[in-house]
């Protein structure tokens, strides 16, 4: 039996206060940590998918002479077995074919989503997660500042991400609630982009120095096991950031901070790790030590989503 119910996301923030180059992050447990309220999960009959079944081979037809009944070969049996686990979730990657990274030294501090309530919870590294881009209000190579920004994501967790090219849709919550048993359709791409405070929701619950907001929407399982299957992320059009990558309040410390929450980390309070409370302009070039551990147990060190999530 598999039967889950879509979650409403949640969300962690970035915040960039005025002209002194500093970003502050809410945090999750404070006002204004940018975390939507979680919708219940409605009340429904779980449905079990009816398996898959081989009709078994008919008995073998004598041509030149009459085989004695009592010597023809029985047809084979063939068992009926249902999807597997694997199929189940439409994993496209085989355990084989992980690319998981060199494990980082246990040194800094990581956290995960307060929220999952110390149940697992992540993106499947043995599914491509696809993402789109809303380029419209960023900075002209935003694009781009995107694809490397992802490029960095994938080289720390392992996971495997797929451009599928630019939208027009505007990064925001997912409308979707209710119980789900195709797993194999409720996969959607990541918006990733820009967009001011009057485009999209994301930004209701965060102050007005809010620059990101990073959505994963997880679904929850019978068993309490989660699993990301889409998100959002969006930084403000028109905030006052140092274009391009490097160390401080910068456009790629931006993104990478959003899209470590993405995939499921926290804030901690350590000023050498990029996911830290605050972005200032002190903030180290990229992911700090901690956050490096965080993201490979986040990502493809894990193994295959059908070896950690109970679906039956």
């Amino acid at each position: 039996m598999v039967a889950v119910a879509v979650l409403g996301a949640v969300a962690a923030a970035v915040a960039f206060s005025g002209r002194t180059d500093q970003a502050q992050t809410s945090g999750a447990d404070g006002p204004g940590a940018g975390v939507l309220p979680t919708a219940s999960a409605k009340p429904a009959t779980s449905t079990t998918a009816a398996p898959t079944s081989t009709e078994a081979a008919s008995d073998p037809t004598a041509t030149l002479a009459t085989v004695p009944q009592a010597s023809r070969p029985s047809p084979p049996v063939t068992i009926a077995r249902g999807p597997s686990d694997a199929d189940l979730l439409g994993e496209d990657v085989s355990s084989g074919d992980l690319r998981v990274p060199a494990r980082p030294p246990n040194q800094g501090q990581y956290k995960a989503l307060s929220s999952f309530a110390g149940k697992s919870g992540g993106f499947n590294p043995c599914r491509t997660t696809h993402y789109v881009v809303h380029a419209a209000g960023g900075p002209p190579n935003g694009l781009s500042l995107v694809q490397e920004a992802v490029r960095k994501l994938e080289a720390a967790t392992g996971l495997r991400f797929s451009y599928d090219g630019t939208t027009e849709a505007i990064p925001a919550s997912s409308p979707r609630s209710g119980r789900i048993s195709d797993l194999k359709n409720v996969y959607e791409p990541v918006v990733i982009g820009w967009a001011t405070h009057d485009q999209t929701d994301l930004f209701n619950n965060d102050n007005a120095d809010t620059v990101g907001v990073a959505v994963p929407e997880v679904i929850i399982f019978d068993s309490g096991d989660r699993l990301f299957v889409s998100g959002a992320v969006v930084l403000l059009a028109g905030a006052d950031l140092t274009p391009g990558f490097g160390a401080g309040a910068t456009v790629g410390n931006v993104l990478l901070h959003e899209l470590g929450h993405l995939v499921g980390l926290d804030h901690v309070d350590d000023t050498k790790e990029l996911m830290q409370p605050t972005l200032s302009e002190d903030a180290r070039d990229g992911y700090g030590p901690g956050d490096r551990r965080g993201l490979w147990n986040m990502g493809a060190s894990r193994g295959c989503a059908s070896t950690w999530i109970r679906l039956r």
